[in-house]
């Protein structure tokens, strides 16, 4: 009461103002404050891609194929492996042929890798067979008459007797026939590396020398075999040292 009594003495103006510094100042009124999710930030993933380049070829060192034409097969073989090339063999079928290398790739003087592949062409097959040539007949040599300085002949003949010797340095087995008139015609084998000593009734006879297919007639005409004569029978094919 005594404060209503007091306001009531005191001037308006001066009781309003009292009253606006007495009362309190209206509170503010917080908003509340929702919280928004934040999503985490993605770590970002880094992918290093390296590029390998490839692998440089090294060259291989060329050099000169060498000839092996005309070679063995085998031979051929070896010489290009020792050159650092490869061989590579192939047969030609042929009714003759010698059996050498007829064709090389690649040919002689082109360079070519080392390690690479050389193809040696060659025949397989029989080997042909030469026909024998003619043989010419052989020159009888006149034989000189037996004197009393002659060494003893290899006959051994006995009196009354004639003969003929022939000395085979050959490896051939010779046919020797000796014959003709009343006595008849006789065949003597004389063997390899021998000596053949032929006696015989003295006359006049044809002698014939066979070795293989090949006949010899030793002289152009009958000879004369006398007695105590011992005659040598020549001849290239066989006698010699």
């Amino acid at each position: 009461m005594k404060l209503h009594r007091l306001l009531a003495l005191l001037p308006f103006s001066v009781v309003l103002s009292a009253c606006l510094a007495i009362a309190p100042a209206p509170t503010a009124t917080p908003i509340p404050v929702i919280p928004t999710a934040v999503p985490p930030s993605a770590t970002p993933v880094v992918i290093v891609i390296t590029a390998t380049p490839p692998p440089t070829a090294t060259a291989k060192p060329k050099v000169n194929v060498p000839l092996v034409m005309n070679q063995t097969p085998d031979r051929a073989v070896a010489m290009l492996t020792s050159a650092g090339f490869q061989a590579e063999r192939v047969e030609e079928r042929s009714p003759a042929c010698s059996g050498l290398v007829s064709k090389q790739e690649p040919f002689t003087g082109v360079e070519a890798e080392v390690g690479s592949v050389v193809k040696i062409y060659y025949c397989v097959g029989p080997t042909p067979t030469l026909a024998p040539s003619a043989t010419p007949m052989p020159t009888s040599t006149p034989l000189p008459s037996p004197t009393a300085t002659q060494p003893p002949d290899p006959c051994n003949l006995q009196p009354g007797q004639a003969g003929a010797y022939l000395t085979n340095n050959s490896t051939t087995r010779i046919l020797v026939t000796i014959g003709g008139g009343e006595w008849g015609t006789h065949d003597y084998w004389a063997e390899p590396k021998s000596l053949l000593v032929m006696t015989f009734p003295p006359g006049r006879y044809t002698t014939t020398i066979t070795m293989g297919r090949t006949t010899y007639k030793f002289a152009a005409d009958r000879v004369d075999f006398t007695a105590g004569r011992c005659i040598r029978i020549t001849g290239s094919w066989w006698d010699y040292p």
